[in-house]
């Protein structure tokens, strides 16, 4: 389990927080926080709902949340209209020393009304389609000692392109040692979300991907687990061996 430092703030709310990561796999819905009693669970960053509806008192209107889900199924509350700024440690380490450095990500970004002609999320409230907010990234930087690298992707919310564009800036002096750059996992290219949905097991199958078209051959119907893009785990091997679906970070 990791703690990470967060900052929160809606049209109620300016506080510091701390969100729980299980570092489980993407369905666990690993990342979980506490506001004023009120617990909240998601697997992303884009998917934080209420824990316990039961327990929620809706007359305070303390948070701003989206009704979703069937009478069927059961229905859930997603938090809306809110911002976060998140430090997540992340090792580096410095090519010339060997050394790891005092290193973590900050990430800046904000559940936003939507505005005309943007899109929002779709989403199922019984037989209607309702639209959620409009998840913004306005930060997405490295910070290593007093250096900070900013990925010029940041408008895009996915980690992999952050990353890598970050990844770029700093390889001749950097490595990151983390799940996103080691040789055992991989995303699906069926695609991924935002944030979580890399795959790891099966080495030996593994080891034979260098395509999309090996991937289907050898790895299509495997019960991969999915890990964070920040996770890391003793079987970490720096990604130089075999290209695998997503082909190596240059």
């Amino acid at each position: 389990m990791k703690i990470w430092k967060a900052h929160f703030s809606d049209e109620k709310h300016d506080t510091h927080i701390d969100i729980i990561n299980t570092e489980g796999t993407f369905s666990d819905d690993s990342l979980s926080f506490t506001i004023n009693g009120t617990d909240f669970f998601g697997s992303g960053f884009d998917d934080f709902h209420l824990t316990s509806p039961e327990k929620y008192d809706f007359d305070t209107n303390e948070f701003q949340l989206l009704k979703l889900g069937t009478k069927n199924k059961g229905y859930e509350y997603s938090l809306q209209r809110f911002s976060m700024e998140i430090t997540i440690p992340f090792p580096v380490i410095n090519i010339k020393t060997n050394k790891t450095e005092n290193s973590f990500l900050r990430i800046k970004y904000a559940c936003e009304q939507s505005k005309e002609n943007e899109r929002s999320v779709r989403c199922i409230l019984d037989d209607e389609v309702v639209f959620g907010d409009v998840y913004k990234m306005y930060d997405f930087s490295l910070h290593i000692n007093k250096e900070i690298y900013k990925s010029n992707n940041s408008l895009f919310f996915y980690f992999e392109d952050n990353l890598i564009d970050i990844y770029r800036k700093i390889k001749n002096k950097y490595m990151m040692k983390c799940c996103f750059t080691c040789q055992w996992s991989d995303y699906s290219p069926y695609g991924n979300s935002d944030f979580g949905t890399m795959y790891r097991k099966h080495k030996e199958e593994y080891s034979k991907v260098n395509d999309k078209e090996t991937y289907f051959k050898y790895a299509d119907n495997l019960d991969f687990e999915s890990k964070q893009e920040t996770y890391i785990c003793r079987e970490y091997e720096l990604r130089i061996h075999f290209s695998g679906y997503r082909g190596f970070i240059e």
